[in-house]
């Protein structure tokens, strides 16, 4: 998994569209906020702010207070000042007081654009490459089925 996280910047550094950037920013999130994954989680990457849901307002204090923190990691981690604020959000209807760990879905190649499958043919190591392509398709599902909710 380390890997895969050691390519990011290399990916960001191609002119790459928001959808992609936005899947790396949330995936660095869900890296670096481990401790947190059933309190909080990143929704979505709006210009440079990136909108966080938390199960409550305690959380959302919380987390305001490591805000300068968590973004100066995040873009330490893209190597890309990708994050220049975070935008907490009380929604327990989107939480439910509890974050799936993983999608459910299979991987569907049919729901990968074609721009993340060029990017994916860029990464030479094939295991990598199938990691990627898995972390794509999870966001983008993901993604799926937060629109389908509004």
């Amino acid at each position: 998994m380390e890997e895969l996280f050691n390519t990011l910047p290399k990916i960001l550094s191609f002119e790459c569209d928001a959808e992609i950037r936005e899947a790396i920013v949330i995936a660095v999130w869900k890296k670096l906020i481990n401790n947190f994954e059933e309190k909080a989680f990143a929704v979505r990457l709006e210009n440079d702010t990136l909108v966080v849901a938390v199960v409550n307002e305690d959380w959302k204090w919380h987390l305001e207070k490591l805000s300068s923190e968590i973004i100066f990691k995040i873009n330490s981690a893209v190597q890309y000042p990708a994050v220049r604020r975070l935008s907490f959000h009380v929604d327990r209807n989107m939480t439910g007081g509890k974050i799936p760990k993983k999608p459910t879905d299979k991987l569907d190649s049919r729901a990968l654009l074609g721009h993340v499958q060029s990017s994916a043919n860029l990464i030479k190591d094939e295991q990598l490459r199938l990691q990627f392509l898995n972390a794509a398709a999870a966001c983008l599902i993901r993604k799926r089925k937060l629109e389908n909710r509004s």
